[in-house]
Formats: structure tokens, C-alpha cells, sequence
């Protein structure tokens, strides 16, 4: 059985085995969601979709 989590959080790397986890830019994501919304309130055009990089940190449990 493999475990992983999400966003990388410390806690799953301070244990002996490390927990692998996709790792995501949480601040940029919140960054540019805002200046999405901010774009479209103000009558701009804006994207519907933007690809932020992930990464994957195998850790010791894949």
C-alpha cells in the first residue's frame, strides 16, 4: 500500500518515514486568483484557467 498527502506539509517530513506528497504553490495560487478576480470586477478580461507548476516529493511511501 502507498500513501501520499498534499501540499507538502511539514508534518508528513518530520517522521521517520517520509509521507510522499504533491507539493502545490499554495501563494501563488491565492496570488493570482486574486488578480483574476480583481481583473474581472474591474471589466477587464481575464483568464478562465491558468497551470500553475506542482511538484511531487516521493518521500518514503510511494
Amino acid at each position: 500500500m502507498a500513501i501520499a498527502g498534499f501540499h507538502g506539509l511539514e508534518i508528513g517530513r518530520a517522521r521517520l518515514q517520509k509521507i510522499a506528497s504533491v507539493i502545490t504553490p499554495r501563494y501563488d495560487i491565492g496570488k493570482t486568483a486574486s488578480e483574476i478576480l480583481i481583473a474581472r470586477l474591474a471589466g477587464k478580461d481575464a483568464p478562465d484557467s491558468v497551470n500553475l507548476a506542482y511538484q511531487i516529493y516521493y518521500g518514503d511511501t510511494l
